[in-house]
């Protein structure tokens, strides 16, 4: 039922500036949402106990955006539903990112707010250059780590937005790629274009 509401996005590109492997069983899809009834193939029930894949990696995406630091970090928090394009539901009422530490990275399907999920959770915010989150973002349900750090630095007159990817745990091999694909996706083609229409204006 998952994998049916899910838009997963993966661009054809495969190259990576950046793709650093620490274990080669390591992958990670955040878009990746395990589907209802995973354990079970179309043979019926899977072993249990049965080993999983267990590795990490991390990946690094950067982009240029005019303006200050400050701009660029106001605008990739708060609201984030107008250019993060990868929902656990199918339409979504709200997706933001608290800029606090202990904030919610969340996503929520109703009004009333009673079917939602938390992605992640704000562990360090120094704001304008830094903020970082804690949580597995489309990985629910698995035994996963991960820990995504943006940071902001003036170039000129425009800011660097740098997203850096920490993940390790249970995940699938082969997947490191789309990873990396997910976030050239996130950052290249949905945040930067969005910026540079809005300037950030909320």
């Amino acid at each position: 039922m998952l994998n049916q509401v899910l838009h997963l996005h993966l661009p054809t590109r495969t190259s990576s500036p950046v793709i650093r492997t620490a274990a080669i069983t390591g992958a990670l899809a955040l878009a990746l949402v395990p589907a209802a009834g995973a354990g079970q193939n179309a043979q019926g029930p899977q072993p249990s106990p049965r080993p999983t894949p267990a590795g990490a990696f991390v990946v690094e995406q950067s982009v240029t955006v005019p303006g200050t630091p400050a701009k660029a970090f106001a605008a990739i928090t708060g609201d984030v539903l107008p250019w993060w394009d990868h929902h656990l539901f199918a339409n979504p009422r709200r997706m933001y990112l608290e800029p606090r530490v202990g904030g919610c990275f969340c996503e929520v399907a109703d009004s009333l707010g009673g079917n939602a999920v938390r992605h992640a959770v704000v562990t360090v915010v120094d704001r304008p250059n830094t903020l970082r989150y804690e949580g597995p973002l489309g990985l629910t349900g698995m035994a996963v780590s991960a820990v995504t750090t943006y940071t902001f630095a003036a170039r000129g007159d425009s800011t660097v937005v740098k997203v850096e990817f920490h993940a390790a745990g249970e995940l699938p091999p082969g997947l490191d790629a789309a990873v990396d694909g997910v976030w050239r996706h996130f950052l290249a083609e949905r945040f930067k274009p969005w910026y540079e229409r809005t300037r950030g204006r909320r």
